[in-house]
């Protein structure tokens, strides 16, 4: 029957193999390929709002906005058509003797012609629908201009989100890569001493638990950061990984900012509220020009017209000249009924303005929500900034005293290894603190429509 001792001399001599071989394996197994290329975070801003689908829509939609203005502008001069026009008439006829010179006359005939023209036409009045329309349309094109400002801040907020998330996930890689370090000496530390005859089997077990444990984390913290990385690339038009460049300034906190400012600003100029109050104006301006199908429009146009001929052949001499025809008209049109055509675009553009008005509304109590939960974000990661570096000055004292305690058989590995966690999440909790904050910033940003 086996000793008691050979069984742990052969427990202790396995663990001493594995450690061994584990402690070698510093790098993870799964192969990690290189970043691309990297970008700091001014350059991810410009390089994103190029190809963001959002920024080229909505540069799209002022060039439209533009085109309908100026359409709408034009309308204001006459409309002028300018029309020449060219013909030949050919016609066969009997030969004819002339009884005088005795020549055979032919009897064929050809009759060209030209003509020249041109006529203008102009509304005099029209019940102020063309000045409602070109508001209208000037509205729109603010809109438009106010939806491109919130489409550059949103694409910037995404971005940054995702510049902070990959550059989050590489320090937390680096946090990651801590704990192995620790956990690997600690469990290098139970296995001197269980070699020493001074430790225990089971710490040295416990030490080798968390140490696979730390190397889970650091290829989980790895894969993340391929993701982090990979989704960046996306966002700035470049297929494959992008690395996040760091920067002194995202570990410094700014100055202070003054919020009750800032929370006028947002409620008086706001690009999403400048974006729906010119919806509002452009949807009442539409009323009106529907409106305006009430009354008479009163219309004036004028036409000239030069038609030459010249005659040959059968015809007589002389038979040819050139006729001058001139016109001005000036028509007066009411249309007291429209099969209720006039009614139906004006209730719709009353129900529009019912609708902008529910939606301006709305906005401005989210913008209002949306400004409260960032200083409650920018307010708390702040805090957790202060917090977490104390606890990391405070853990790795805290870990020293216990390693060395454990060292000469005062603490027991559960109070090292306690540590140890403790250590590795407040270096986490700052990283991620930190990235939380610059987030809230941009955020604001995003609702300002400008850089703080």
């Amino acid at each position: 029957m086996v000793s008691t001792r050979s069984l742990v001399s052969a427990a202790v001599a396995t663990l001493v193999f594995v450690t061994t071989a584990v402690a070698q394996q510093t790098a993870p197994v799964a192969p990690q390929a290189p970043a691309a290329t990297s970008v700091s975070h001014a350059d991810a801003l410009r390089r994103s709002q190029q190809v963001a689908p959002t920024v080229v829509q909505a540069q799209g939609a002022i060039r439209s906005a533009q085109l309908s203005t100026r359409s709408a502008l034009w309308q204001f001069i006459p409309a002028l058509t300018v029309t020449p026009q060219m013909s030949l008439q050919l016609s066969n006829g009997q030969s004819r003797l002339d009884p005088i010179t005795g020549e055979i006359i032919s009897g064929n005939s050809r009759l060209p012609s030209y003509s020249f023209g041109g006529s203008a036409s102009y509304t005099i009045f029209d019940g102020f629908a063309r000045n409602f329309t070109l508001k209208q349309r000037r509205a729109q094109q603010s809109g438009a201009d106010a939806q491109l400002t919130v489409a550059r801040y949103t694409s910037d907020f995404n971005t940054t989100s995702t510049f902070f998330a990959a550059l989050g996930a590489k320090q937390l890689v680096d946090v990651a890569q801590s704990s192995v370090t620790l956990a690997e000496g600690q469990l290098n530390l139970a296995s001197a001493k269980l070699k020493a005859g001074s430790g225990q089997l089971s710490d040295s077990l416990t030490a080798l638990g968390s140490y696979l444990e730390a190397k889970l984390g650091l290829l989980q913290a790895q894969s993340n950061l391929v993701v982090g990385e990979t989704n960046l690339g996306r966002l700035i038009g470049v297929p494959g990984r992008v690395a996040a460049q760091d920067d002194s300034a995202f570990h410094q906190l700014p100055p202070a900012l003054d919020t009750t400012a800032i929370r006028q600003e947002v409620m008086s100029s706001s690009p999403t509220l400048m974006s729906l109050q010119a919806s509002l104006t452009s949807t009442q301006d539409a009323y009106r020009s529907a409106k305006a199908g009430y009354y008479p429009t009163l219309t004036a146009s004028a036409a000239q017209s030069w038609t030459g001929y010249y005659a040959s052949g059968s015809q007589p001499e002389g038979t040819s000249g050139l006729t001058v025809r001139r016109s001005l008209n000036l028509t007066l049109s009411v249309s007291p009924w429209t099969s209720y055509t006039r009614e139906t675009q004006i209730e719709n553009a009353a129900i529009q303005i019912s609708n902008a008005e529910a939606n301006l509304a709305d906005q401005r109590n989210f913008l209002a929500a949306q400004v409260n939960q960032a200083y409650a974000s920018l307010s708390t990661a702040e805090e957790t900034i202060n917090v977490s570096q104390a606890q990391v000055v405070a853990g790795n004292e805290n870990l020293r005293v216990v390693t060395e305690r454990y060292r000469i058989g005062v603490a027991t590995i559960t109070e090292v290894l306690t540590a140890q966690q403790q250590l590795s999440t407040a270096a986490a909790n700052q990283v991620t603190a930190r990235y939380n904050y610059l987030n809230a910033r941009a955020q604001l940003e995003q609702i300002l429509g400008r850089k703080l």
